[in-house]
């Protein structure tokens, strides 16, 4: 999810199987979505005690990409992503905490 305002994202990727065709935000702070085939999944948000960047940060690594000043979707270069993981593993661990992949944020 993004902040429309600032381009930011304000959660980490949430993986869908396909393509997402409707968003709903529930009641309780529940985010449904529709997604190609026909598979309905629902999120809860709840609050967390990790700055505004870093969540920034680790949507960035888990998707790869990040959102320019103009609005356009970018691809990370491999450099960056091997950086951003490493600065992430320093300043917030417990992102980190049961994944054991050798690929940055995975």
């Amino acid at each position: 999810m993004w902040d429309s305002s600032t381009g930011e994202a304000v959660t980490p990727v949430l993986r869908h199987a396909g393509d997402v065709r409707y968003t709903i935000l529930g009641q309780q702070n529940r985010l449904i979505t529709l997604s190609q085939p026909d598979l309905m999944s629902a999120w809860e948000l709840k609050g967390c005690d990790l700055a505004p960047d870093i969540l920034t940060d680790f949507a960035k690594l888990r998707s790869g990409r990040y959102l320019n000043t103009g609005g356009v979707l970018l691809a990370l270069m491999p450099a960056e992503l091997a950086e951003l993981s490493r600065s992430l593993r320093e300043r917030a661990p417990p992102l980190f905490e049961g994944h054991h992949s050798s690929q940055p944020g995975r």
